[in-house]
């Protein structure tokens, strides 16, 4: 809950053109493995964090049955305590989606720009379990397709894992860092040819740190912040392999009952071996909520990657559709 000419031929002229282009060092990161690692991922990262950092700051209240509060004494009654019923906390949640979306330069190639269409599909499990009333263990599973009409060679799989810690920094911390969430993971995933048990493509393992706070705006309206730093500690290809420090902005609303949209921008520093890449991701969604556990979206993306090796630098606009389904218990 991310553009179409002729198939093999428009894949092979523009996967050489890359490669004849990059230095020899660089050949061994050619257009589709940089796609597949880099700018495709990036429309994908939803400002639906802030759903998880909101749910966590309220559950570590009390993720039980009830909490009280005092409200002031009336000449009547006296001092009052309120209780508040607080939902047990759900530590599963699963979900699938399908998307559609028209992209203007699928390859990511720096000059000769070939559209395609995407059609992607990923199903994911997530475990969140409560140590304390700020403390949790996170784990999760996630397993993504990615198919082009004409582009068929860039098509591939990904299946992605990861565990962890989620700590809710408590109010006694000063106020803007007070119910942010810090999270400090392991993670690993495998980029395989498209079809079961595909070859393998590329994989990394590395662990990551960071830190979501969601501010609300009123009562519909949300900001997150988030920063992160990927650090990889074992990958397949020394040359792709890469460390990524990101930076989110994200405003979320909801104008009715069935009805929200979003806009958010991401800025990270992909830190190659041989290169570095300053990539930004510009989207906007509006999602028609049909029920608590389906939702129909349409969005939009631009990214901008800016290398310093010319062979690298590259913009991409999409725009599509999708269907997100999702349950908690």
């Amino acid at each position: 809950m991310c553009t179409f000419l002729n198939r093999a031929a428009s894949a092979f002229i523009l996967t050489s053109a890359c490669s004849l282009t990059c230095p020899d060092d660089l050949s061994a990161q050619d257009a589709g493995l940089n796609r597949r690692q880099s700018g495709l991922l990036d429309p994908l990262v939803r400002p639906e964090l802030s759903g998880q950092a909101r749910v966590l700051s309220e559950g570590s209240v009390s993720p039980g049955s009830s909490s009280s509060s005092s409200v002031p004494a009336t000449d009547d009654y006296g001092e009052q305590e309120i209780l508040v019923r607080v939902d047990a906390w759900q530590p599963w949640s699963f979900g699938t989606s399908l998307g559609y979306e028209y992209q203007t330069n699928a390859a990511l190639s720096p000059e000769t720009e070939v559209e395609d269409l995407l059609f992607r599909e990923s199903a994911s499990g997530r475990g969140t379990f409560s140590l304390s009333d700020s403390l949790y263990v996170d784990l999760g599973l996630q397993q993504q397709l990615y198919r082009y009409d004409d582009l068929d060679l860039l098509d591939f799989d990904r299946i992605d894992t990861d565990a962890g810690i989620l700590w809710v920094i408590p109010d006694a911390m000063p106020s803007w860092l007070a119910g942010s969430v810090l999270t400090l993971k392991g993670d690993w995933y495998r980029m395989n040819e498209a079809r079961v048990f595909g070859a393998e493509l590329f994989s990394n393992a590395g662990v990551s740190a960071g830190l979501l706070k969601s501010i609300p705006l009123g009562r519909n309206h949300t900001l997150l912040l988030s920063g992160a730093a990927d650090v990889s500690l074992y990958s397949s290809d020394n040359v792709a392999k890469r460390h990524e420090y990101a930076a989110l902005l994200a405003w979320q609303a909801r104008w009715s009952p069935h009805w929200e949209s979003s806009v958010f921008v991401r800025a990270a520093l992909y830190d190659y071996e041989t290169h570095d890449d300053w990539n930004t991701t510009f989207a906007a969604s509006v999602d028609y909520v049909m029920a608590s556990w389906c939702r129909l979206g349409i969005s939009s993306n631009f990214i901008f990657n800016a290398s310093d090796v010319d062979a690298f630098d590259y913009e991409n606009v999409g725009v599509g559709a999708n269907l997100r389904l999702s349950v908690r218990f």
